[in-house]
């Protein structure tokens, strides 16, 4: 079975129902591609079918469609190891090479994809482009064995990762989607993907904001499973478990609750709508009281 995490989270109540027992025991592979995979999905599948071989892939159309794969049965043991918000998309498969290029941070940058996987371009448009070796210092290389692939050029898709000590990556989100804070870059979708593990959270976004040209400001739009009677309590749960999972700069200053979110014709998340959903006046003033002291002091010292 190949499918998005999302039809699957759909089809869980199906799965834990008393006659799922021969789909439990009959799915031999079950392959997730096109999105972020959850932990707690992730570990709901293993749970309900402990038989089955799970691989989460990462790619995309100008790849082949997945250029990486990773079983999920070694989850435990990584999080043995690592502080995860989302599952790793894993190694390379055969006759494909994987680079990151082009951070400051130790075993992190934008992953250039070259091999027989790679498509040579669009008409009249080559997408693969040449990558001298000085772009790929050795704390930035996370290369991989290219099976002798004989492509020489790479393929820029636009994605950052995490190289973990396993030799496994981790997708970070989108470069379009990624910011510099005090000199520290952050992927919005690696704070949405720690939102999204939490029990209560159903789904969630997040958007920066600029205050006075100086301190950035994050807030998570999140869609809920519980009645909002005591928000304030939900908010500080939420901001305790994405606190957990991340860095104390990568935590939203504040948190919207929401019914639903905005989406786009294609079913994404329509990001355009949802800052315009913020009346002009929360977005222009906002009280110093409601950003945490360390925040503040994060900036005072830089």
């Amino acid at each position: 079975l190949v499918a998005v995490p999302s039809l699957m989270r759909a089809i869980i109540p199906s799965l834990q129902s008393p006659s799922s027992v021969v789909i439990q025991d009959s799915l031999k592979l079950l392959v997730l591609s096109g999105e972020v995979l959850r932990l707690s999905l992730c570990k709901m599948l293993l749970k309900l079918l402990p038989q089955t071989l799970i691989l989460n892939l990462y790619g995309s159309t100008e790849v082949s469609g997945d250029c990486t794969y990773f079983d999920c049965k070694r989850l435990p043991l990584i999080l043995e190891k690592e502080v995860l918000s989302s599952v790793p998309v894993g190694l390379p498969v055969s006759n494909c090479e994987v680079v990151l290029v082009g951070e400051d941070a130790p075993n992190e940058g934008e992953i250039y994809v070259r091999g027989l996987c790679a498509a040579a371009g669009y008409f009249h448009y080559p997408c693969l482009m040449p990558l001298a070796d000085e772009d790929l210092s050795p704390e930035h290389d996370a290369r991989y064995p290219s099976s002798g692939c004989g492509v020489q050029h790479y393929f820029k898709t636009g994605d950052f990762a995490r190289k973990l000590s396993s030799g496994d990556l981790v997708f970070l989100g989108r470069k379009d989607r990624t910011l510099k804070v005090n000199g520290q870059r952050i992927a919005l979708e690696e704070i949405e993907s720690a939102f999204q593990d939490h029990p209560d959270v159903v789904d969630a976004a997040v958007l920066s904001r600029e205050v006075d040209g100086e301190i950035l400001l994050l807030e998570a739009h999140v869609v809920t499973e519980k009645t909002l009677e005591n928000d304030h309590l939900l908010k500080s749960s939420l901001s305790n478990w994405v606190l957990g999972k991340l860095p104390a700069i990568m935590i939203p200053r504040r948190i919207f609750f929401t019914r639903l979110l905005p989406l786009t014709s294609s079913g994404k998340v329509d990001y355009l709508s949802l800052a315009a959903s913020t009346s002009p006046d929360q977005q222009a003033r906002v009280n110093v009281d409601e950003i945490p002291q360390d925040h503040l002091l994060e900036v005072i010292k830089k």
